[in-house]
């Protein structure tokens, strides 16, 4: 299993990457089938980095706990949210998911998908015997092999998983998963999914004409 890619903390160190406002993607879907119906619900986001989807999921009730890979940005984010200090820690999602609590939730926002198809498996084998009967997993911007990136020369680590890529939109990012329809069903078999969309942005003009392809989702245990 490949595990946490170290280029993000030097992404993080570097002070990129940190964005603040929660992606809008997460907002629609959150709050079309996961809306907390009561407070006190808990959210595991897996890689929150900055901690962009935070103040948003607290808004909703939700008892949020958050696991990322960098310490870097676990640092920024105590500073953050002080009183999530105990629920945002630094760990390796694909090896231990840390917290022994049931989660109603489990946000992740292009996390996951930056890892080996072997990791990826395993985590969703042990997401299984933490989310609640009924409980959701979304997952926001999980590339697809429509991206212009999965067809560069670059490291290949495994038939959906690419890393060292050398031009495009992840340079210096380690390993980067790609998926098709049938390949997320087949890692997310067991689940009902409730929605599942395939975005494609194509740039027509600037300086890097590229296809960013990519799969939002909802999946129910």
């Amino acid at each position: 299993m490949v595990g946490f890619s170290k280029e993000w903390e030097a992404v993080y160190r570097a002070g990129a990457q940190l964005s603040s406002w929660p992606w809008t993607d997460v907002v629609s879907l959150v709050m079309r089938h996961a809306r907390p119906v009561r407070p006190g619900l808990r959210v595991l986001e897996l890689g929150p980095g900055a901690g962009a989807n935070i103040p948003f999921l607290l808004s909703l009730g939700f008892d949020y706990y958050g696991i990322e890979g960098s310490p870097a940005a676990v640092g920024l984010l105590h500073e953050q949210f002080p009183k999530l200090r105990s629920q945002i820690v630094q760990g390796d999602f694909s090896k231990n998911l840390v917290f022994d609590s049931s989660f109603d939730l489990v946000l992740d926002r292009a996390s996951l998908t930056c890892n080996s198809t072997d990791s990826i498996s395993h985590t969703i084998s042990c997401l299984k015997e933490i989310i609640v009967p009924n409980g959701k997993f979304i997952g926001i911007d999980w590339y697809s092999t429509e991206h212009s990136s999965f067809s560069l020369d670059s490291g290949v680590i495994d038939s959906f998983t690419k890393t060292n890529m050398n031009s495009g939109q992840f340079v210096g990012l380690g390993a980067i998963h790609f998926s098709t329809e049938a390949h997320l069903k087949e890692l997310f078999a067991g689940f009902n999914f409730l929605s599942l969309e395939h975005v494609k942005k194509i740039q027509l003009i600037g300086s890097h004409s590229e296809t960013r392809a990519a799969f939002n989702f909802v999946v129910e245990k």
